[in-house]
Parts: C-alpha cells; sequence; structure tokens
C-alpha cells in the first residue's frame, strides 16, 4: 500500500489549510477551498522514482519520454496544453499521475530529480482565480495513461459539447499545397477535383489577404506575417470573392479560410493606426496582440465576423492562439479565453453551425465548447509524426470529438504504400489532404480514393466508437476504436498485434501503418489501393479484415 504523500500549499510563503481525501486506494485528492482574493499559489511535494522510467505531458513530441531527466519544466493555460503530469514504467503505465482541475489558469509545472532521495521534486505555480477551488490529484493506481486521463476528466465533470455534422467530413486544405501563391483560378479547378474524391470541406490557407505568390522558405518566413492583421480580400488573387464562394460552395464544399487574431504584421494598417496594441518583439514580421487591450481585441472580432458574414463562409480556421505564453507571474489566459469565447460566439449568431478549427497547441478542455474540431500539429511528409499527434490530442480530448489529422503531404518520390501509410495514419481523426489535386498521379488518387472510402464505410465507428490508445517505449504502438458491431485497429507496431485485447462477436478491421508486412491469418487482405491480395501476410499499407 502507497503511503500518503504529503503536499503543502502555500501563496505569499503563508502555508494554506487543504482538505485531503483518498476516494479510492492509491488515488489521493487535495482541494484548496475558493479565496476571494485569488493569487498565486505554489504547490510542493516529492514523487518516488522507484519503477519509473520516463514520463508525459501533453506536448507536440508524440508518446512517452523514456528517460529521467534532471529538471523538467513546462507551462499550461486555457491557450495551451493541459494540467497533467504523470511518471510512468516500462510497460508506460502511470506509476504517478498529477493533475490539477483549474484548466483555465497560467500554470508552470516543475520537476527536479533529486539522486539522494529517490524522488522528484514537484512543485506547480497557479494564478488561482478568485472565488474558485483548486482541486490537486495524485493518482499511484498503476493505469494506462488514456484511462488515467479519461477517469481524471470524468472527475471534472464537464457539460457535454455537441458538434456539428460538417466537423467529422474529410478536409482539403491549401496550405502545404500552395502556401501563399494561392488564387481562386487554381482553387475552384482544385475544389472540384478535391469534391469529386470525396472531401466536403475546403480551407483556404495563409494567402488570400495579400497580394503576392509566394511560398514558405528559409528566406521568405524572416517577415512571412509582414502584413497580417488587416483581414481585407486580396483582390488580385480573388477578385469578386463572394461569388467566388458561393461558386465553390455549390460544389459541395463548405469554405473556411485562415486567420491568426493574435498576429499584428509590421506593415499592416491595423499596427500603423494601433502601434500601443501589441507587444515586441517581432517575429518572423509580426508582433503579439496586447490580450490586455480590450478596443484592439474588439476592432479584431469585428473584422473577423465580417469576414465570414459579408462573404457567406462556413466557418473559419483560428491559428496561432498559442504565441500567448502562460505565465503564472504575469497572467493572461484567462483574458485570452474570454476573447476566444467572444469571438466564437459572434461566429456562431452568424452561423450556428459554423466550423471552427483550432490547432493542437490549444486542446485545453477549456476550449471544448469553442472550436468545432482540433487540428494536430504540422507533419508535413512525416506519417507517424502525424499519427502521434493525433493520438496525443484524442489522450487530452477523449472519445466523440472532431480530431482532425494535419495535411497529408508527401514527396512525389513514395511509392504508393508510403501513400497509403499517411492516408492511414490520418484514420485516428478525420482525414484531411494537401497536395495539389491537379498534379496527383492515377495511383495516387486510388489510394485517396480507397482509404476515404475506408474512412466513410467506418465512420460511425471512427467519430463515435470508444478509442484505445496503446504506448510502447518508442511511440504509438496502436489506435483503436470499438462500438458494439466492429473493430478498427491502426497498426503502427507489428509485434504488438498479439498483446491487443481479444475481440469476440465482430468484424476487426486492421490496417497496416507499419513498416512491414504482418501475419494475419485467415484474413480478407486488401493493398494500398484497395486491390485484394492472397496469402497470409497483411502488406505494407494494407488492410485486413478477420469475422
Amino acid at each position: 500500500m502507497n503511503s500518503p504523500i504529503p503536499v503543502v500549499f502555500t501563496r505569499s510563503g503563508r502555508k494554506l489549510a487543504v482538505a485531503a481525501s483518498s476516494p479510492v486506494p492509491a488515488l489521493e485528492c487535495h482541494t484548496l477551498p475558493a479565496s476571494p482574493e485569488g493569487g498565486a499559489v505554489t504547490i510542493a511535494f516529492d514523487l518516488p522514482i522507484a519503477g519509473v522510467t520516463g514520463y508525459w505531458y501533453g506536448s507536440l513530441q508524440p508518446g512517452v519520454k523514456m528517460k529521467l531527466d534532471w529538471r523538467i519544466t513546462f507551462v499550461t493555460g486555457a491557450q495551451y496544453n493541459s494540467p497533467v503530469f504523470a511518471l510512468v514504467g516500462r510497460d508506460c503505465r502511470c506509476r504517478a499521475a498529477v493533475t490539477l482541475s483549474n484548466l483555465v489558469d497560467d500554470t508552470r509545472f516543475e520537476a527536479a530529480l533529486d539522486q539522494e532521495h529517490e524522488v522528484y521534486q514537484i512543485r506547480i505555480t497557479t494564478a488561482a482565480a478568485p472565488g474558485e477551488a483548486l482541486k490537486l490529484r495524485i493518482d499511484r493506481r498503476n493505469l494506462e495513461l488514456d484511462a488515467m486521463l479519461a477517469d481524471w476528466r470524468q472527475s471534472l465533470a464537464l457539460p457535454e459539447c455537441r458538434f456539428p455534422e460538417g466537423a467529422w467530413d474529410p478536409v482539403y486544405c491549401t496550405w502545404y499545397a500552395k502556401h501563399g501563391a494561392v488564387d481562386a483560378l487554381w482553387l475552384e479547378r482544385a475544389a472540384r477535383r478535391a469534391a469529386d474524391m470525396g472531401f466536403k470541406t475546403l480551407i483556404v490557407d495563409d494567402g488570400w489577404c495579400y497580394d503576392e505568390y509566394c511560398r514558405v522558405n528559409p528566406d521568405t518566413i524572416k517577415n512571412w506575417y509582414r502584413t497580417i492583421g488587416d483581414y481585407r480580400v486580396s483582390e488580385v488573387k480573388f477578385p469578386h470573392f463572394a461569388e467566388h464562394v458561393r461558386r465553390v460552395r455549390q460544389m459541395g464544399m463548405r469554405y473556411l479560410v485562415w486567420v491568426a487574431p493574435h498576429l499584428i504584421g509590421f506593415d499592416s494598417d491595423f499596427y500603423r493606426a494601433h502601434p500601443d496594441a501589441v507587444i515586441e518583439p517581432c517575429v518572423e514580421g509580426y508582433r503579439r496582440l496586447r490580450i490586455a487591450d480590450a478596443q484592439a481585441r474588439e476592432l479584431l472580432a469585428e473584422r473577423l465576423t465580417g469576414l465570414m458574414r459579408d462573404n457567406g463562409l462556413d466557418g473559419l480556421k483560428i491559428d496561432f492562439l498559442d504565441i500567448v505564453p502562460p505565465d503564472p507571474d504575469a497572467p493572461n489566459s484567462r483574458a485570452t479565453l474570454a476573447f476566444v469565447r467572444e469571438l466564437t460566439q459572434a461566429l456562431r449568431a452568424i452561423r450556428p453551425d459554423a466550423l471552427i478549427e483550432f490547432r493542437q497547441s490549444y486542446t485545453n478542455l477549456a476550449m471544448l465548447p469553442l472550436a468545432t474540431q482540433f487540428r494536430a500539429g504540422d507533419a508535413p511528409f512525416d506519417a507517424l509524426k502525424n499519427f502521434g499527434r493525433i493520438a496525443e490530442i484524442r489522450l487530452a480530448l477523449g472519445d466523440r470529438v472532431p480530431v482532425h489529422a494535419d495535411p497529408a503531404f508527401w514527396s512525389r518520390r513514395d511509392d504508393m504504400e508510403g501513400v497509403a501509410r499517411h492516408m492511414i495514419a490520418m484514420l485516428g481523426g478525420v482525414p484531411m489532404l494537401s497536395m495539389d489535386p491537379l498534379t496527383l498521379t492515377a495511383g495516387e488518387e486510388k489510394v485517396i480514393r480507397h482509404w476515404l472510402k475506408f474512412y466513410d464505410d467506418h465512420r460511425q465507428v471512427l467519430n463515435h466508437g470508444a478509442w484505445r490508445i496503446f504506448l510502447n517505449s518508442q511511440n504509438i504502438a496502436a489506435m483503436t476504436a470499438e462500438d458494439a458491431q466492429e473493430k478498427v485497429i491502426l497498426l503502427n507496431d507489428g509485434c504488438f498485434l498479439p498483446f491487443l485485447p481479444p475481440v469476440s462477436g465482430k468484424k476487426v478491421f486492421i490496417a497496416n501503418l507499419s513498416e512491414r508486412a504482418v501475419a494475419l491469418p485467415g484474413a480478407m487482405l486488401c493493398g494500398a489501393d484497395g486491390a485484394p491480395v492472397q496469402g497470409q501476410m497483411l502488406p505494407v499499407g494494407g488492410a485486413g479484415v478477420l469475422a
């Protein structure tokens, strides 16, 4: 039996009275009552490292970190990650997991390895808001990571969120294909091809609100965002923009555009009119919006809602909310959350079913009611990174949330098995593509169509089933989705297949994301493009069905 862990809460050097309880064995709950004045709270305790070989916290680096670093530091807030830290064993189960109930306020986690006493010294500093209680959980039940996180989410008693049907539809995004060299002529041709392949939503990424035709490279990135902030449609690239949007929507595609309300370019009219509304330094051509400036926030919200309303858009991709850094010594997470809430409420007042995309770094549960889809962080060329980042979002947000893949983009030198692996990796979420559809080969298009059909055939279980995330010491070994009728296995580590929980009474579909063929006797098999395959080996990029 684990002995209770002494935990000390302090504010301004003064020890605070805290209620401690153990609702179940090996689970400790420490509750700090609400304070009318609020203010930064520091929480200090030690975690033993017996049996610990690594750690995990939500980040863009998928899976557990199989090492014991001398110092581990990260921050969280409404707009950045989640207040969770776990020490794991070689089996990737949680030897000790630390969670906070405060999802919103600026928080800093610090862990320092004390070799002499065989512990990690944990120090958590959080900018606790006035009038809100704070609950710390220390979970030593040796649970799988996904089970621990699911139990923590349940303890928060968050209201259920509902998402529009369009949030589950496959997406075509222009970014990797064109960067800033996008215009209406190319876009309408590309949208027609994408719609024909089965994509239902179009995201026009950065490039629609300035006249230059440019691509990102080490030279152009230096001042890439210098004109961002005005959000006026380029008349050069998109003459008669509302009519163009209407034509694309008539193809059966929803139409979204990219915006980044926290980025203010040094060459924008907004910056010239409001130079005091930004914070230095200048990075890649932009300065950061001073989130405390209510007038600037209001003006930006008016521009963005007007953009959607006046052009008949179906929603916005809202990017870079995470550039406002959480800092318990100078809190700004609550102001950031308030701005995002006001903006998304205004967008929904125009269209109740508006689609609103957020990116992975700000998939905090506090953001869950505000967006309709949460996209994996950038992973061009890298199917496994995309797969892992999708898994990280699922770990953070749980089931029945529209998790979107980063747009698939592969080398034109890839073989069809490589293309299929990109498509399979995205099945952990909603598929998204950013290859130029006008230059796809017949083979590439056949693979894309096959896996989009697989997604469509299994939408019920993939969108609304129960997901499991299986970790190994390298990355994400497998992801599975299951309901009463079927189970889908996305297999990244072929050696892990025998260790997955047994299944009976339903069909099992296995997609091979791994780099080797996998023995699957008794299965109906197909290759990367859906063509039947004879034998007992599930090919790379292929799928198998077990009755």
